[in-house]
């Protein structure tokens, strides 16, 4: 009889030993979901800007060579033109600046985002109202925010769309750069919140993102952006003031969009 209950006691012992292994487990999981969600971002920020390294080294290499600012071609590989010499001017071909292109990483985008650690990968960013037509949709008339964080939504956000991902060229001027010569610009566009909070805490030591309303005249060429290019000046921007890359925010909500000065003139 003594050793039946001293069985069922050491039974009893397990089952609450493993009662509370169990709870500490869920409790950690539970407090961990905001540093997943931190390191992922962490980790997608670090992507773009190791991809900024090896698009400045691949500059510099050019600019070392001879190459002038005005000759670099900043064609793409999967555009036409790519494979028409002079290569030794072209920043993506081997015998130029040899970089590796590299499309902006889903993880990055504003479309990306993770729940309780599991990843969702949403594809719109815009839920129509009831639209009475085609007609009515194709005009962007009505729609909602996506009940989801993160995603990015603005009455110009279609613009945006065709915008986003990597861009690199020679967009406009920097005030605050050497000349008034426009300056070759790196940007990644429609990022998430989270990763331009974090671009920005790895280069200023700060998550505040700077509101700085129509970017993309500043981030991208006038055929893709749609608007036409302008100078960025520090009071368009004060907090970009002297700073050679940074991740802003077109309002409160987004979108936002990363640059990075790649080649100051």
């Amino acid at each position: 009889m003594n050793d039946k209950g001293n069985a069922l006691f050491l039974i009893l012992i397990a089952v609450v030993l493993f009662a509370a292994i169990s709870y500490a487990v869920t409790k950690t999981g539970n407090s961990g979901s905001d540093g997943i969600i931190s390191t992922k971002a962490e980790l997608a920020a670090a992507n773009i800007l190791n991809y900024q390294t090896s698009i400045k080294v691949g500059i510099d290499r050019m600019v070392i060579r001879g190459i002038e600012p005005s000759d670099i071609d900043f064609t793409k590989p999967s555009e036409a033109g790519f494979n028409t010499p002079p290569f030794r001017n072209k920043v993506y071909h081997p015998d130029g600046g040899g970089v590796s292109y590299q499309d902006l990483p889903a993880t990055a985008t504003a479309s990306y985002d993770y729940i309780d650690g599991t990843q969702y990968a949403f594809l719109d960013y815009l839920k129509y109202l009831n639209p009475i037509s085609t007609a009515h949709a194709l005009d962007l008339g009505d729609f909602e925010v996506s009940p989801m964080p993160d995603i990015i939504v603005d009455p110009d956000l279609p613009v945006a769309l065709d915008a986003k991902g990597n861009q690199l060229g020679r967009f406009n001027n920097f005030e605050w750069t050497p000349s008034s010569e426009d300056d070759i610009v790196s940007s990644s566009l429609g990022v998430s919140k989270a990763v331009c909070m974090a671009l920005n805490k790895s280069l200023t030591g700060s998550t505040e993102i700077p509101i700085l309303p129509n970017s993309l005249q500043y981030y991208v060429a006038e055929l893709i952006g749609g608007d036409i290019n302008s100078d960025l000046t520090s009071s368009s921007c004060p907090e970009c003031n002297q700073k050679a890359a940074l991740c802003t925010a077109e309002t409160t909500t987004g979108q936002y969009n990363f640059y990075n000065i790649v080649l100051p003139l």
